[in-house]
């Protein structure tokens, strides 16, 4: 039986049964244990903060995130924060979008930092220009974030990774989940392959359409045997995934999970050779709840942890690292006001056929 009959079975089993987990969101709490949380941020330095990413470096944690006046406003920039295993440090801004010519600044948005084996840290996030119009940018720094060289347009038409880290493949390419919402929201894929020291990129088609899934921000698992597999948020009230079986070359359309999703932004992060953690909310409306759910191959999943519910607050943006403790952290926005950060021990997988 070919991978691809053995992938719908899988699922068919799942929604068959009209399960979404192996268990339900508000079981299996022991499969992880809380070892610490905190605020990387308040609203000291401006109102909002949001959209959080995480990276591990070999000085210790680093957090960037957007901070401004008001959600998208002009002034919002990307600020940064460190941990080396005490506390996060008081935040920085890296990064604004001021027009060099009519000094007229507009809005970064969603960065995602990103440390590939053997290249500088990066930062990719978005620029809009005064009508609005989204473009790719992309920074480097060769001392874990502490300096940054000045940013550059990505290529036309490449946008870089919409929410979440890009994957390594063992050839040392970067493939990035990806999304535009010209006409609706549609996802894509982009690689970026190293030549002679400089990134070369190209783009998939379209995975999804507007139309049917709206789905945006995808996150990429890195399955053996040069399956990856791509989750996305949708404005359907689901999750959807699309599966490659060629290391990212060529793709299915988009179908529906039986996971919930309230439009919310999840991440997945790979603790071992078959077993991932994501993040995400376990509701088709609720955004006060925020959960955990592990897999393996990622055919079925299995709760294991419930950070938050708090039904009419807003727990979103989440990204997380497996850290070089071992451990799994987590940042997310807390009402678009403020970056929390969780830390949790990993412990055993459940077995999950």
């Amino acid at each position: 039986m070919s991978i691809l009959s053995k992938r719908f079975i899988g699922w068919a089993l799942c929604i068959g049964t009209g399960i979404g987990l192996v268990t339900s969101p508000s079981a299996a709490v022991s499969a992880v244990s809380l070892e610490r949380s905190g605020y990387v941020s308040d609203q000291s330095v401006t109102a909002f903060n949001y959209s959080p990413t995480i990276v591990q470096t070999t000085e210790g944690l680093l957090v960037a995130w957007v901070s401004g006046s008001g959600v998208d406003s002009p002034d919002a920039s990307v600020y940064l924060s460190r941990n080396d295993g005490g506390v996060w440090t008081q935040p920085e801004k890296i990064q604004s979008n001021i027009d060099s010519k009519t000094l007229i600044q507009t809005a970064c948005r969603r960065p995602v930092l990103f440390k590939p084996t053997n290249e500088s840290l990066m930062l990719f996030y978005k620029s809009e220009n005064s009508r609005r119009q989204l473009k790719g940018m992309l920074s480097t720094s060769s001392n874990n974030g502490r300096t940054w060289l000045r940013p550059k347009t990505l290529p036309r038409s490449v946008y870089g990774p919409a929410r979440t880290k890009p994957i390594e493949l063992s050839d040392g390419a970067l493939l990035c989940g990806c999304d535009t919402h010209d006409a609706g929201w549609v996802v894509h894929v982009e690689r970026a392959s190293a030549f002679r020291r400089k990134w070369e990129w190209s783009r998939t088609r379209d995975l999804s359409t507007a139309i049917f899934h709206n789905a945006s921000e995808p996150v990429l698992l890195n399955h053996e045997g040069g399956n990856i597999q791509a989750l996305s948020r949708t404005k359907r009230g689901y999750i959807v995934e699309s599966w490659s079986d060629d290391s990212g070359e060529t793709w299915e359309q988009f179908e529906r999970t039986a996971l919930p999703n309230p439009d919310g932004g999840l991440d997945v992060v790979k603790m071992g050779p078959q077993d991932f953690v994501m993040v995400y909310q376990h509701s088709n409306r609720e955004r006060g709840v925020l959960n955990l759910a592990k897999t393996r191959n990622g055919k079925g999943w299995a709760a294991a942890a419930v950070l938050e519910n708090q039904p009419g607050r807003s727990f979103s943006d989440p990204a997380m690292v497996k850290g070089a403790d071992g451990n799994l952290h987590l940042v997310y926005t807390e009402d678009q006001k403020r970056i929390k950060s969780v830390s949790y021990t990993h412990l055993t997988l459940p077995t999950i056929y």
